[in-house]
């Protein structure tokens, strides 16, 4: 079972994050990943900080991507770019979305 204190330790970004000793698991084998982002549309469309951090991880996930977020973070349209991966559905305090084609 895990331990947050002594499993979690502050990262690079003031993060909480899994200390070494944490065993690994491959991005393929995820069922369900948490996205977070700036803005989301109806399409799953995500802006995020510009990095391309999680465009690459999401691109190794087969499980299913579901971005996280306020009600007024969802947009009519978030500006999109050939890397960009889409979201499966979208998760606020007030509603699940299931993500398609605009």
């Amino acid at each position: 079972m895990a331990n947050l204190t002594s499993d979690l330790q502050v990262g690079a970004f003031g993060i909480a994050e899994p200390a070494a000793h944490c065993p690994v698991c491959a991005l393929s084998q995820l069922d369900f990943v948490l996205v977070p982002g700036l803005a989301f549309d109806a399409a799953g469309h995500r802006l995020g900080r510009g990095k391309g951090f999680f465009d690459r991880l999401l691109a190794e996930v087969r499980g299913v991507k579901c971005g996280v977020g306020f009600d007024w973070q969802i947009v009519a349209h978030v500006p999109v770019e050939p890397h960009d991966i889409a979201l499966d559905c979208l998760v606020t305090p007030t509603r699940w979305l299931t993500c398609g084609p605009a």
